[in-house]
């Protein structure tokens, strides 16, 4: 019971210093940066292998032109979207999940037994019982057995790999199974029965604490050490960040942002030409020579837009109230799409958080319209005191029940930040709102 009550306390300090860690490594990073990039300088392996393989489709397509829609579709569904998946994936298990849940699987995956405090808590629970029962003498007789075999089964454990969860939990509950069953067969053997137990009934006794305790005395070794390490981390760390520390936040800031870009603003982009197109295409009056005009102009549009992710252009140097009427001028074709008028000097004010704007718009718009099916949408933005609320509503279905997407994880991932999904829309769909601490 102890150990129950101490482990979540500590797992609350361990987050603590998990996030002040966290905290300071992007405050540093953001000031040692001596001169901000652009997003296509930061990842360039990846965003040029994507660059180049999207062209070379594109240029395919010119060869069967009807078939724009349906390649978009094709390239946004099955490379686009997994790709910034597979990267955030990635990202995210680089960053250690500081939860009972996790230390429970690791602790089990990876058989962290501890002897000594498994020895010690059996003695202390099974011990008055076998000292009561079998007498002074014969009862410590049988508590130095039984710790020996504790000892030998839960180093013998160690050796074995477990591969996976799987194995994991299997090798946990066969390791206190063949404990259990060795202090029942050794003990009666050398020492008799305990006196007024059923053989069942004491195994069962000494399984059940023996799982306990094996169980939350490795969840609690693997929180003293992770929370040892974070506390030489903030040693390392405060008050100069090392050159490897700031080449490990430079990367995750850069995958975060990679994901980002393909999923909230790539994907979106062959979202809203794919519906232009296919709109276009349906229209009786569409000539043949339209027809062509069509295809070609959008070919050549996106195109350029792929070739522009890796241009040396920084996009902070671009205002932000330019960059949002980027944001809404891309999807007007196929949505009516407007800004409240008082809410661009807002806008004006939040150069700071531009990237993180430019990314909740794109994404908050996107879910309206794939998710939601939304053809109206109106951006707000307003000041709170120290706040700023962003707000996207749309004239939807409404908020959808399902699993959490990219899209959810890349907003909990904005510092100094809350969000909410909610059917308080002015337009009778769903309101993404946005607080940011300006």
């Amino acid at each position: 019971m102890i150990v129950v009550m101490v482990v979540p306390i500590t797992l609350y300090e361990l987050e603590h210093y998990r996030s002040r860690r966290e905290k300071l490594i992007n405050e540093i990073v953001r000031q040692e940066v001596e001169e901000p990039r652009a997003f296509s300088q930061t990842n360039p392996q990846a965003l040029e292998n994507f660059v180049e393989s999207s062209l070379i489709t594109l240029a395919a397509v010119r060869q069967a032109p009807e078939t724009l829609p349906s390649v978009l579709d094709h390239m946004r569904e099955n490379e686009i979207r997994p790709l910034s998946h597979q990267i955030w994936k990635r990202q995210q298990e680089q960053i250690p999940d500081f939860t009972l849940g996790n230390l429970i699987s690791v602790s089990l995956t990876k058989t962290r037994y501890v002897v000594i405090p498994v020895i010690l808590g059996y003695v202390v629970l099974m011990g008055p019982s076998q000292l009561t029962e079998y007498g002074l003498l014969t009862g410590l007789g049988a508590i130095v057995l039984q710790s020996a075999l504790i000892a030998l089964g839960l180093n013998l454990a160690k050796l074995v790999h477990t591969p996976g969860r799987g194995w994991g939990v299997t090798m946990f509950i066969a390791t206190n199974a063949v404990i259990t069953l060795a202090i029942a067969v050794f003990t009666t053997a050398m020492f008799g029965p305990i006196p007024d137990y059923l053989p069942l009934q004491a195994a069962l006794g000494a399984f059940q604490v023996l799982l306990t305790l094996t169980l939350f005395t490795s969840v609690f070794n693997l929180t003293r050490k992770t929370h040892k390490a974070v506390e030489e981390d903030l040693l390392r760390l405060s008050p100069d960040l090392g050159t490897s520390e700031l080449k490990r936040a430079q990367k995750s800031r850069e995958n975060r942002e990679l994901a980002q870009l393909l999923h909230s603003q790539v994907q979106n982009v062959f979202l809203a030409k794919s519906v232009q197109v296919k709109r276009q295409m349906s229209s009786e009056e569409l000539t043949n020579e339209a027809r062509t005009a069509l295809f070609e102009t959008s070919l050549t549009e996106l195109e350029n837009y792929i070739r522009s992710l890796l241009s040396d252009d920084a996009a902070h140097e671009v205002p932000i109230s330019a960059r949002v009427a980027e944001v809404v001028n891309s999807w007007a074709p196929i949505l009516d799409i407007s800004v409240e008028p008082e809410s661009w000097a807002q806008i004006e004010e939040l150069s700071a958080h531009a990237e993180v704007l430019v990314g909740v718009l794109n994404e908050g718009i996107s879910n309206a319209v794939r998710h939601g099916l939304a053809n109206k949408v109106v951006i707000t933005v307003s000041r709170q005191t120290n706040e700023v609320l962003v707000t996207i509503d749309d004239d939807g279905v409404g908020p959808r029940d399902g699993a959490a997407g990219l899209g959810t994880y890349l907003f909990m991932s904005i510092p100094n930040s809350t969000w909410e999904l909610s059917e308080a829309s002015s337009l009778g769909g769903a309101r993404l709102a946005l607080t940011l601490d300006s």
